[in-house]
């Protein structure tokens, strides 16, 4: 079971979501806040092949 998303940090919102991005057979996972239009782009963490994968990049914070 995948683990639940922190909220934006940018914004606060919790209206975040993870989505599958496929293109051509490369699939990779990313988060993005639907208030603020942010996202944690796949490629700029040289992909995120799970679900999970996001989902911990995304709730990593720099002081916890």
């Amino acid at each position: 079971m995948s683990e639940e998303l922190k909220p934006c940090p940018f914004c606060g919102s919790d209206n975040v979501h993870t989505q599958l991005f496929d293109v051509k057979g490369t699939r990779f996972w990313y988060v993005a806040c639907e208030s603020c239009e942010i996202a944690l782009d796949p490629l700029f963490w040289d992909g995120n092949k799970t679900e999970q994968d996001a989902i911990d990049k995304w709730n990593r914070r720099a002081k916890e």
